[in-house]
């Protein structure tokens, strides 16, 4: 093995175990503030209530809602699948369903649910022998996935139905349908340059392999499926 190759290795070794630390420092600084706030809160809330509340609640709403979740989550592990298509690795989805619920599930409600649920990420994924630059690939991944999907569809209300927020935003319709179709021009400028880009994006040392253009399409369309679901939960 040549010297360049084993600087290579040596570096990338590194860059596992700074990013391995950074993720645990910073996941137990998240869930300290997160259980941190949770307890001031409950203190103000007592038990009677919250029973109160969930007596009044119909059983078929209810059932209804954790259906919905149900379907919710689901759809939510196809995010990380949907990434490590995008890495190229070929591992199977029950072993990925699993992590990917967990890390999700206690990511939205520790918080901060890249840091919390990356740290579940890294810890699982690295047992499957994924490096810790790959990791942080897929973890940036699927933030992106639903930032895409959001644009997606809030642009498209804003567009095409800006009144329905008049009530809950400082805007008014033209400035409403302004940000609509600024949002809509994200995902549209973030197609075409899948499309027609094929070169690596490099940020200092990193380098990211631009997704295909179906691969983007994919994005899009689970993040909306699941931001639909998750707003049933919501409605019912």
């Amino acid at each position: 093995m040549t010297n360049n190759s084993l600087n290579a290795e040596k570096s990338s070794k590194s860059r596992d175990k700074i990013w391995s630390g950074l993720i645990a420092l910073l996941s137990v600084v998240v869930f300290s503030f997160a259980a941190w706030v949770l307890l001031r809160e409950i203190r103000s809330i007592g038990l009677e209530n919250i029973l109160i509340q969930f007596r009044g609640i119909p059983i078929s709403h209810a059932l209804l809602a954790l259906f919905f979740t149900i379907c919710s989550y689901s759809v939510l592990t196809l995010y990380d699948l949907l990434a490590f298509r995008y890495l190229g690795e070929n591992i199977s989805y029950r072993h990925i369903a699993p992590v990917s619920f967990s890390a999700f599930s206690i990511g939205h409600n520790v918080g901060v649910a890249s840091l919390s649920g990356g740290a579940i990420r890294y810890r699982a994924y690295s047992l499957f022998g994924i490096s810790g630059t790959r990791i942080a690939k897929l973890i940036a991944f699927i933030p992106l996935t639903f930032f895409l999907g959001v644009s997606a569809l809030l642009g498209t209300v804003l567009s095409l139905e800006p009144a329905n927020l008049l009530s809950s935003s400082p805007l008014n319709t033209f400035q409403l349908r302004l940000v609509g179709v600024f949002l809509l021009l994200i995902v549209l400028c973030y197609l075409a340059f899948l499309a027609f880009s094929r070169q690596a994006i490099r940020i200092a040392s990193w380098r990211f392999e631009v997704p295909s253009l179906k691969l983007g399409f994919c994005q899009i369309g689970l993040a909306c499926s699941g931001i639909v679901i998750e707003s049933l939960v919501l409605y019912v």
